[in-house]
């Protein structure tokens, strides 16, 4: 993945997130998630409760993107907005909550390397899946990288909070 930034081409990379970062995750969420807002305090708790889940992706020197996934149920989506308190005691996937990158850094595998990532952190965790919602009719995305929509009749009433065009989906690892 490439990108001109100031005249200069660096490739852009994913690594973990740290609380300097907040400002511009926070003004990459409002740009890309201005429909779907969710507090601060929720990503900080995500980043309490599981920090290598948290992931900013760089380029030039500049936060692009970020991205977001946790332990989690599958069938069962986390309320937007809503801290989660605790992560399931016996988790079956891993969650990919959020994904969020500025538009010139679109189109250039980030996504699918985020999935890689997520993907390693599940089979490392021994946990037989990825799950996430997605949202903004992006389920053609996540069906290029695996995904399958899947009904979630535990998430119904969760869904209607991330959008009418929400998607529940999954892609199995084994």
């Amino acid at each position: 993945m490439k990108r001109t930034l100031g005249g200069i081409s660096s490739p852009a990379t994913w690594r973990a997130a740290t609380p300097k970062e907040w400002s511009a995750i926070g003004a990459i969420a409002d740009e890309v998630h201005s429909l779907l807002p969710e507090r601060p305090e929720v990503f900080d708790e995500k980043f309490r409760l599981f920090k290598a889940g948290c992931l900013v992706l760089m380029q030039g020197g500049h936060v692009v993107g970020y991205g977001v996934f946790h332990p989690w149920k599958l069938d069962d989506a986390p309320a937007l907005d809503t801290l989660l308190n605790e992560l399931p005691s016996e988790p079956q996937c891993i969650f990919i909550h959020d994904v969020a990158l500025l538009a010139e850094a679109r189109g250039k595998g980030a996504a699918g390397e985020f999935v890689r990532i997520a993907s390693c952190m599940a089979l490392k965790r021994k946990l037989p899946a990825l799950a996430l919602v997605s949202v903004y009719g992006t389920y053609p995305l996540w069906t290029k990288h695996g995904f399958e929509i899947r009904d979630a009749p535990t998430s119904a009433p969760t869904l209607a909070r991330y959008g009418a065009d929400a998607r529940y989906m999954k892609l199995s690892l084994r």
